[in-house]
């Protein structure tokens, strides 16, 4: 847990309610097993390696909530660097936004990237789905309605920039063929084509 915001509003903010009584160890911990659970739901799954994370309060104000840096070899394994932009712990809520942002970290962390080549559109999408079902503390709510037409003519839903779309398609998915998250999420591991999504599916 490394702080680089100390002298702010941010940063004492951050020291008081997650770095003194260590609730930020106990966050990523909290976070990466619902992740873990989701994804690789007995031995029959491999997982990715993680051996170690850095949950770090940057100085300045990052493009997003959270910037993960990934796969780094480290004397301690696998190492992944989770970058917290202070603007969190600026948030009314600021709670909810700091557990959303570190949840949509672990996230990204243990999914695989097709090594490297999945279209970011499906990976952004597979984040907002686990953190939003984190959310709803497990339950496949708040993803709205689909349009089963547009979504028949269109098997690309993945494609979409928008990552709550791309969630939508997926929990559609997941509730017409359960597991199918972690059906591509293992697929992922060996890299990715364009049947990928389909073949998850069956």
């Amino acid at each position: 847990i490394i702080n680089e915001a100390r002298e702010t509003s941010p940063g004492k903010r951050f020291d008081l309610f997650y770095a003194s009584n260590d609730e930020a160890s106990r966050l990523l911990l909290t976070t990466s097993k619902f992740v873990e659970d989701f994804l690789y739901p007995n031995g029959s799954f491999p997982k990715k390696k993680v051996n170690h994370v850095v949950l770090r309060l940057s100085s300045r104000n990052l493009s997003s909530s959270i910037v993960v840096d990934s796969g780094q070899e480290h004397d301690r394994g696998h190492q992944f660097v989770l970058h917290i932009s202070p603007s969190v712990l600026e948030e009314i809520n600021f709670s909810h936004a700091m557990f959303l942002a570190v949840q949509q970290g672990m996230a990204r962390i243990w999914l695989w990237d097709g090594q490297g080549n999945a279209p970011s559109t499906l990976i952004n999408g597979i984040v907002e789905y686990l953190s939003n079902i984190a959310v709803s503390s497990g339950g496949l709510l708040g993803f709205g309605s689909l349009d089963l037409e547009s979504m028949e003519k269109d098997s690309n839903c993945w494609k979409s920039k928008n990552p709550k779309a791309v969630a939508q398609f997926l929990n559609y998915c997941e509730l017409e063929k359960p597991g199918f998250i972690g059906r591509l999420n293992q697929a992922l591991g060996n890299g990715w084509h364009d049947r990928t999504v389909d073949d998850a599916l069956g």
